[in-house]
């Protein structure tokens, strides 16, 4: 502080700051959001028809599953994405007790215990039901 660096835009560049078009795919990605299982999984998707109508890219995705995660009384946080039509990614959050890096393992990825992903040779709805069958498993 006794420096003068600009700590307050500093952080607001980094933590607070995001593209208009982030901001629309978030909103969309959200917007798609269910909850599964009681309450237990929250699951969303967006496809690449709806990141390319929004003006954005795959870049833009990474704060989605976060915000997914952090859903009261979600156990297990599921984000999927089209990185082609037939290539899907998968991005996994999971509280105490649910091995999220099993579950991507399963699909061929990896990653920790609380945070894991995977890409899935399938179309996004197939995927995302593959998964979900491995999830209602694992509660």
């Amino acid at each position: 502080m006794g420096y003068g660096i600009p700590f307050t835009e500093i952080y607001n560049r980094f933590f607070d700051s995001r593209s208009f078009s982030e901001l629309k795919i978030m909103g969309r990605a959200l917007d798609h959001a269910e909850l599964l299982y009681g309450g237990a999984v929250v699951v969303s998707t967006i496809t690449t028809a709806e990141i390319q109508e929004l003006g954005g890219s795959n870049k833009e995705l990474d704060a989605i599953i976060n915000y997914l995660k952090g859903v009261l009384g979600a156990k297990i946080a599921c984000f999927f994405y089209e990185k082609t039509e037939t290539d899907v990614k998968g991005s996994f959050r999971g509280n105490d007790g649910y091995d999220v890096c099993a579950l991507a393992q399963k699909f061929g990825g990896g990653g920790h215990v609380k945070a894991a992903g995977c890409t899935i040779t399938a179309p996004i709805a197939e995927a995302k039901a593959m998964v979900l069958a491995e999830v209602e498993k694992m509660l």
